[in-house]
C-alpha cells in the first residue's frame, strides 16, 4: 500500500501500535489480579475480540476474490503444523517433566518427529509447484539476515516479558498491579520510538537504526545480569527503557530492509515469513526462556524444579541470569548479523 520512501514510517505506525496493545496485558492483567478474580484477565478479552472483528469489518480493505487455478498447499501446510506441534510439545515435556527425568527418552523421540517433519516439509516445497514457503526467496541475503535477526530479538524480547514478573513479584515481591505498571515501561517505550525508528530508517537507511536498536538491546541485557535482590528501581527502569528503546529503533528499520530487499512478486510470502519469524521469536522466546530458568535451578538444586522456588530466591537470581546470559547471545549475534549486512550492502552500492 505504500511506496517504499514512506515504507518505514508506515511499518513503524503499525509497530506503535502493535506496543500500544501490548500495554494492555502486563498492567491490566496485574490491576485485575489485584482486585477480582484470575478469570476475568481473560473474560476481558470476549469485548475486546467482539471490537476488534467489527473494526476489521468495517476497516480492512475489501479486496476482490482472484480467478486463479492456485491451490493451496495441503501437504505443506499439514507437515509444518504437524512440527510445529510436536516440536513445541516436547519443550514443554521437558521443561514440565524435568530433562534427567526417565520419560526424556519418549520427549527426544517426540523432538526427533519434529526435526524429521522440518526435512519433510522442506523436501515438499522444493517439490510442489505452488509451495506455501517458496525458498527461493531465502536466495536473498538481505532478506535472509533480516529475518534471522528480527527472529533473535523476539525471542530476547520473550526472555524478559515471561521472566521479569517472577522477578519482580516472586523475588522483589512487588504487588501484580505495581510490576504491571512497571512491566508497561517497555511498550510505552517501543510506542514512542516506533515511529522515531521508521522516521530515522526513511531519511538514513533501516541497516544503520536496526544496528542501533540491538546495541541497546544488547545493552539492557548485560545490565540485567547486573540485577539482584537489592538493586535500585532505577536500575529496573534504565534497562527497560534500553530494552523499549531497543526494539523500537530495530522492528520497523529492520522491517523496511526485509521489505525492500525483494521482488515485487515476492512482497507477499516476505511479509508472511517476517511474521513467522517474529511470531515463531516469540514462542521460542517463551520456551527457552523457562527451558533455561528450571534446568539452570534444577542443575543447581539437585533435584527436579518446575516453579518458582519458594524462600529460594538466591537460587532463582542464578537461574535468571544464565538464562540472561543466553539472552545477550542471541542480542549480540543479531547485532553481528545486522552489522554484516549493513557492511555487505555498502560494498555492493
Amino acid at each position: 500500500m505504500f511506496p517504499p520512501q514512506e515504507r518505514g514510517r508506515a511499518l513503524s505506525i503499525l509497530a506503535t501500535f502493535f506496543a500500544l496493545g501490548s500495554i494492555a496485558g502486563p498492567s491490566l492483567g496485574g490491576l485485575i489480579l489485584n482486585t477480582g478474580n484470575w478469570s476475568y484477565i481473560f473474560w476481558i478479552n470476549v469485548p475486546v475480540g467482539i471490537i476488534a472483528i467489527v473494526a476489521g469489518i468495517v476497516s480492512l480493505p475489501k479486496d476482490s476474490p482472484k480467478n486463479t487455478n492456485e491451490k493451496l498447499d495441503w501437504y505443506g501446510t499439514t507437515t509444518f503444523a504437524a512440527f510445529i506441534g510436536f516440536f513445541f510439545y516436547a519443550l514443554m515435556q521437558g521443561q514440565t517433566q524435568g530433562y534427567t527425568n526417565p520419560i526424556i527418552l519418549t520427549i527426544l523421540t517426540i523432538l526427533a518427529i519434529a526435526i524429521i517433519l522440518l526435512i519433510v516439509f522442506i523436501a515438499i516445497e522444493h517439490y510442489v509447484k505452488l509451495p506455501m514457503l517458496n525458498f527461493r526467496i531465502f536466495k536473498n541475503a538481505d532478506f535472509t539476515m533480516g529475518v534471522f535477526s528480527a527472529l533473535l530479538a523476539f525471542i530476547v524480547g520473550y526472555f524478559f516479558s515471561i521472566l521479569m514478573p517472577y522477578y519482580l513479584v516472586n523475588a522483589r515481591s512487588y504487588s501484580a498491579g505495581f510490576a504491571g505498571l512497571l512491566l508497561a515501561i517497555i511498550p510505552l517505550t517501543i510506542a514512542f520510538f516506533g515511529p522515531v525508528g521508521g522516521t530515522l530508517a526513511d531519511k538514513f537507511g533501516g541497516e544503520k537504526i536496526s544496528i542501533i536498536g540491538l546495541a541497546s538491546l544488547t545493552i539492557a541485557q548485560v545490565l540485567i545480569l547486573t540485577f539482584n535482590l537489592n538493586s535500585s528501581l532505577w536500575l529496573f527502569i534504565v534497562t527497560s527503557l534500553f530494552y523499549g528503546v531497543g526494539m523500537g529503533l530495530f522492528q520497523s528499520p529492520n522491517n523496511s530492509v526485509i521489505m525492500s530487499s525483494v521482488d515485487k512478486q515476492f512482497l507477499g510470502i516476505a511479509g508472511s515469513v517476517n511474521s513467522l519469524a517474529r511470531n515463531f521469536g516469540m514462542e521460542l522466546g517463551v520456551s527457552l526462556s523457562t527451558i533455561i530458568l528450571y534446568s539452570s535451578m534444577s542443575f543447581k538444586a539437585g533435584k527436579n524444579i518446575t516453579t518458582y522456588p519458594v524462600g529460594q530466591n538466591q537460587l532463582f537470581m542464578s537461574g535468571l541470569h544464565i538464562a540472561f546470559i543466553f539472552a545477550l547471545i542471541f542480542a549480540a549475534t543479531a547485532e553481528i548479523i545486522t552489522v554484516t549486512r549493513f557492511v555487505k550492502s555498502r560494498k555492493n552500492r
